[in-house]
């Protein structure tokens, strides 16, 4: 289940992500959830798909480092695979859990992260290591083909008064060719945007 999608504006330091509520169990069975799979924790936006858990643990648990607290010569890459993964993998290791272990719950696919600071999109995958991709939108979860189309055709992606319309569009668009995906959606903003 699942369609999380995210577009960052790196000129004014702004990451909206919006993702859906739809959830799964092991019979098939799918229905939303009372909560969102898209959190605000400090500086940062965090998306989830995949274990109910390891998002929970995202929002009730993780205390992320604060970036400009750091003294990196404003290099948010080398922060975020160094100072941010050591921390992140530190907090997986004290909850005892494997993001990446198909048996970690019931019914449970691996799960993904989309991590939004600073107007950038990283994504943490499978060697825990947090890749940023060129055109700094993204999507993960099982409807993220359809949204990552959407927005590829989008007109003014990253105008910051858009970005919020284009990602409500891409989730539209998710959830009506994937079965996997379905409304409410939930879309949070950190940074400057102009509606």
């Amino acid at each position: 289940m699942t369609c999380i999608v995210a577009i960052g504006n790196p000129s004014t330091k702004t990451v909206v992500m919006g993702g859906d509520r739809a959830i799964s169990d092991s019979r098939g069975y799918i229905a939303n959830s009372a909560h969102s799979k898209v959190i605000r924790n400090c500086q940062y936006l965090f998306g989830y798909a995949g274990s109910v858990r390891f998002g929970k643990l995202i929002e009730h648990c993780f205390e992320p480092p604060d970036y400009r607290g750091q003294h990196l010569d404003g290099d948010l890459d080398q922060f975020m695979n160094t100072i941010f993964m050591a921390n992140f993998k530190a907090f997986l290791q004290e909850n005892e859990f494997d993001m990446f272990d198909h048996r970690e719950e019931v019914g449970s696919s691996v799960s993904e992260l989309l991590v939004g600071i600073e107007g950038r999109i990283f994504n943490i995958e499978y060697e825990l290591a947090a890749i940023e991709f060129m055109d700094n939108y993204a999507a993960i979860g099982s409807a993220s083909e359809c949204a990552v189309g959407a927005i590829a055709t989008y007109k003014n992606i990253y105008g910051t008064k858009y970005m919020k319309e284009n990602i409500k569009n891409a989730l539209k668009v998710a959830a009506k060719h994937s079965t996997t995906c379905s409304e409410p959606f939930d879309i949070l903003v950190i940074g400057e945007i102009n509606d």
